[in-house]
């Protein structure tokens, strides 16, 4: 039986064909050659229009494409990694989330802008063994659990480092609104778990706070932030340095975990 095949052109029907080897086409050559080197290069590129557009992964990033929710994001499993994800990104979905996942891994995650969101559906760790940093700003969000009823674990074990930062880093420009954190609760392990706030607006931040696994929690308030400060289980995340401000509605106002 015929096993191997060409691929000659009809002029009748004006169509590439596949046909038995034995088949000639007529035409040039090189012009064939043109078009099956357009076909295959379109092929190879269709995949690509699976990734989110606004949504930009660097480096050691795990799947870098096809973010529909039943694999894991790796951020950072053994290298350096990044991923942003800004307006006007579609959601971006996965299984569970891992930032800093080895001692070797760091992994960054920004999403910032109205309508630029990841969500979660199972675990989000930031900094498992290694390093992971997650910037929530301009309303970007991330969504955790179902109906947002998961935790976020930060510095789950001992050298880890973990960090939340809503709106921007310390030292850095203050963005001009929060992120959003829809979890149930915040629990910082035996890491160094950090979370900031530097924004120039008005923030709401209800996820509770846990810390109690014997690491060292510390959260630091830039001076244009209005915020609520609040006991954690186990140490104290945002010590009242000055006059509360909880008076108004806007302002940061956490949850105490039990």
């Amino acid at each position: 039986m015929n096993r191997t095949y060409r691929i000659v052109f009809n002029r009748r029907s004006g169509l590439w064909q596949v046909a038995s080897e034995h088949a000639r086409g007529r035409g040039k050559s090189r012009s064939r050659s043109v078009v099956l080197a357009a076909v295959l290069a379109a092929v190879s590129a269709a995949p690509a229009a699976q990734a989110l557009a606004g949504a930009v992964a660097v480096g050691d990033v795990t799947p870098s494409m096809n973010w529909n929710g039943s694999n894991d994001m790796v951020v950072g499993n053994a290298a350096f990694g990044s991923l942003l994800i800004e307006s006007p990104a579609t959601m971006l979905r996965s299984a569970n989330g891992w930032l800093g996942a080895t001692p070797d891994g760091e992994g960054t995650v920004t999403v910032s802008g109205l309508g630029a969101s990841w969500e979660v559906n199972g675990r989000l760790v930031l900094g498992a063994h290694g390093s992971g940093t997650l910037t929530l700003a301009n309303q970007g969000t991330v969504s955790v659990g179902a109906n947002g009823l998961g935790v976020v674990e930060v510095a789950s074990n001992r050298d880890a480092v973990g960090v939340i930062n809503i709106g921007a880093a310390p030292g850095g420009a203050a963005a001009d609104a929060a992120g959003i954190l829809d979890a149930s609760e915040v629990r910082f392990g035996g890491g160094r778990g950090t979370l900031n706030f530097n924004t120039s607006g008005a923030q709401i931040f209800a996820s509770a706070l846990n810390s109690g696994q014997g690491g060292s929690t510390s959260s630091i308030i830039t001076p244009a932030s209005r915020y609520c400060w609040a006991t954690v289980r186990g140490s104290t995340a945002i010590p009242p340095s000055r006059a509360d401000p909880c008076r108004s509605p806007t302002c940061w106002a956490p949850r105490t975990a039990g």
